[in-house]
């Protein structure tokens, strides 16, 4: 109960994050880039959250953090078609 509380509380703090700034925010296929971004984080936090409470291990969960970091940061940049 604990953990979909967490997730619930976690996901709606993302939501209202990525709501806020997307005003903002670059379009991109006409959509915000920071809406984009938050769901790519959340879906990818979530995949690999689901083996890791499954199995009871945080074997790869650490790992994923650094992937959607990097991966958030490369897609950021490749979609700012301004670029000097």
């Amino acid at each position: 109960m604990r953990k979909a509380l967490t997730f619930i509380v976690v996901t709606s703090l993302s939501t209202l994050f990525a709501f806020c700034l997307g005003g903002n925010s670059r379009d991109f296929q006409g959509f915000p880039i920071v809406w984009m971004l938050v769901a790519y984080s959340l879906i990818v936090q979530v995949i690999s959250f689901i083996p890791a409470v499954i199995n009871n291990s945080e074997k790869y969960y650490d790992i994923t953090g650094s992937f959607t970091f990097v991966s958030i940061t490369l897609i950021a940049l490749f979609t700012n078609h301004n670029l000097a």
